[in-house]
Formats: structure tokens, sequence, C-alpha cells
């Protein structure tokens, strides 16, 4: 930021000077101050480094008298010999580009005056104007706005699954003719966003999510057949999201929609029928992974609730998704041999049709400038 500032203030150092000087000339309103400046920029920085070498605040102090006074040209070269001579903070870097740009103004160079207010807002995105700020830099800081470029975020939630049953099979008769499922989960998600436009963004957020399900079947009136599985499935979506940001508002809600891969990473399953007088071991679990699509598609969407601190937004995620191919392969529910034969069972096909809740929080490395007009001035 400062080597950019320095390039620039030299560049321009001598128009900038003929330019005042040409321009007070004529002008009654500013006839003290075409006097004061005619011994040159060199006395004006003869006076500050009078006061004080190294102190930055008396420079700092010196460079709002500077352009008090109509000085202009000495403030920009002033402004200069501080960002390239002194350590500045935050806030004594941002006053010495406020009153640059200010100097910039006043002198009619719109195009500098704007090239250095966006390296005013990448300082500090979130900027309020006060009474105190130089009008030709409210002027300008006005005609721009900030958005978050990047993010990155990671959120937790809770997962239920509703089966959409295709096809059940059954070997041997029973008394239902469809089984229950109760299927739940959790997941953690790590996310990067990147905004292009105002209302839109692009962001993928690999998903690890782990399941719980149970399938219960009754087979005669006090016998019941029960398949438990748990199993983990890593998703890697592409959404775009769009939200009604008009400035650095508190509260903006967004909506997105996308696909999402998905691949089984893992799954075992356990089952036994209950029954009055039948003893059950503990419950062995069994891998279960080949009798699925281990890659799966599924198309999601949902919408948010984001709550803005500055850099920090702390979001509720609300979405949806249905898996396109279902979740058991069909022409792999016969390769368990142990379900076939000893548990007289066939797993069903079925697709899974996810709604899930997440809270989440993300951060906004970067944020842009955009002019309000395509241009700043």
């Amino acid at each position: 930021m400062r080597k950019i500032f320095y390039i620039l203030l030299l560049s321009l150092l001598s128009a900038v000077s003929y330019a005042q000087n040409d321009s007070l000339s004529g002008l009654r309103l500013f006839k003290k101050a075409a006097t004061e400046t005619s011994g040159g920029i060199s006395d004006a920085l003869r006076l500050s480094g009078a006061v004080s070498t190294n102190d930055t605040k008396e420079k700092l102090r010196t460079l709002e008298n500077l352009y008090s006074a109509g000085k202009y040209s000495e403030a920009l070269q002033l402004a200069c010999q501080i960002h390239s001579q002194n350590r500045l903070d935050k806030p004594q870097s941002l006053f010495c580009l406020k009153y640059g740009i200010a100097a910039f103004k006043e002198l009619d160079f719109h195009r500098e005056a704007d090239s250095v207010a966006r390296v005013f807002l990448q300082k500090d995105p979130f900027y309020n104007i006060s009474e105190t700020d130089p009008q030709p830099f409210c002027e300008v800081l006005k005609n721009y706005y900030t958005m978050p470029e990047f993010s990155v975020w990671i959120a937790v939630g809770m997962t239920s699954v509703k089966p959409i049953l295709d096809t059940v099979r059954t070997i041997i008769d029973t008394v239902e003719k469809k089984p229950e499922y109760e299927i739940i989960g959790n997941s953690v998600q790590i996310g990067l966003e990147y905004r292009p436009l105002k209302y839109f963004s692009v962001f993928t957020a690999p998903t690890l999510s782990s399941y719980s399900l149970e399938r219960t079947f009754k087979r005669t009136k006090d016998v019941v057949y029960r398949y438990k599985e748990k199993s983990r499935i890593l998703s890697l979506p592409l959404c775009i999201e769009a939200g009604l940001y008009r400035g650095h508002e508190f509260f903006v809600p967004s909506v997105y929609a996308g696909m999402s891969a998905r691949y089984v990473w893992s799954a075992r399953y356990t089952a036994y029928t209950d029954a009055v007088g039948v003893y059950r071991d503990d419950d062995q679990y069994r891998d279960a992974a080949g009798m699925k699509n281990r890659f799966n598609c599924s198309a999601v969407g949902g919408i948010r609730l984001n709550f803005n601190v500055r850099r920090i937004v702390f979001f509720a995620d609300f979405g949806l998704s249905f898996d396109i191919l279902p979740y058991n392969n069909p022409a792999k529910i016969y390769s368990d041999s142990r379900l076939v034969y000893q548990d007289l069972s066939v797993p069903d096909v079925y697709r899974m049709a996810e709604s899930q809740f997440r809270l989440g929080v993300k951060v906004n490395l970067n944020y842009m400038t955009i002019a309000k007009y395509k241009y700043g001035y």
C-alpha cells in the first residue's frame, strides 16, 4: 500500500505544483495561500522538520494544517514523506491517506483521488465518515462501497433423512409390506466462498456426515426384524448464493442452490430378529459399503440467515438435498449372503431426501471496493 501511494505521489508532484500555482494565481480567495507557498515546497518541509523531525503525530498535525491553509501540493508531498519515512499504525496511515485524497480532489486529480480511496478502503472496509473529515474526502468515499470477496467458514449441524422408497423386496411373507425407517445424522462442514458480484457468490463446502439408520420390519405379529447401519458420507457441493446485501447490514438473508458430489466413505450394519424367547448376542457390525452406490450426486438448496459483525459472520443454515441415484445399488442387493440366507432380507432401493440445520461462523478474508456508478467521480 505504501509503495503504491509513494509512486503515485512522486509521479504527479510536478504536475500538482504547477496546477495549484496556476489555479491559485487568479483567485482572491487563495491569494494569501499563494503568497505563503512562494517559498516553495522545501520551505514547508523545513518548517515541519523544525517542529519535530521524528514526531509522527506532529507531522500529521502539520499535514492537516497545510491542507487547511490551501497548500495542497505541500500537503501531498508531506503525506508522501510521512508514508515513506515513518512507522505508522492503522489510524495514522488512514489519517495520512485521508488528507492525500482530499488534496487530490481539491486539485481536480479525480482519478488519482479515486485510486487512493481504493487503498484507503482496503485498509478499513468499514470506515464511517465523520463530521470532522474533509468535505472532498467525504465526496470521494461516498462513491464507493465494499463487499467481502473471499470468505471461509466452518459449520456443524444435524441431519434428518427421509427415504424415498423405490422398491421393497421381501423373501418371505410378512405382516407388513412397508418397513419403517429412522435415519438421523450430524455433519461438519468447511466452506470457501468467492463473491464476484454484489448480490451473488459461489461456494464449495466439503462436508463429512455421519448417519445412524434403523430399519424395522414386522414379519409376524410378535416378530420384528431390525436392520441397523452406521455410515459416513463425504460431500462436495458447488452452489450459487444470492443475498440481499446493500451495505454493511447486521442481518442479511440469502438463498443458495447447486449440486453436490457424494461418496460413501464407510458403511457397517448389524441385523437381528426380535422375538419372545430368542436370545441375541451383542451386535456385530459388518461391512456394507459394497452394497452401496459409492459415488452419487444430489441436488441441494436452502436459505441462510447471516448476522454480520464486521469481518465475522454468524449464520444459521436450513438446507435440503435429494439424491439422484439410489443409496443402495440395485445390482448388488444379493451380494451379502448372510443377509439373504440367514436373515432372509434384501436391502431396499431408495433415495435419500435430507433436511439439514447448521450453525456456522464465517470469516471474510478480503474485501473488494466497488464504485457505485462504475467509476468514482
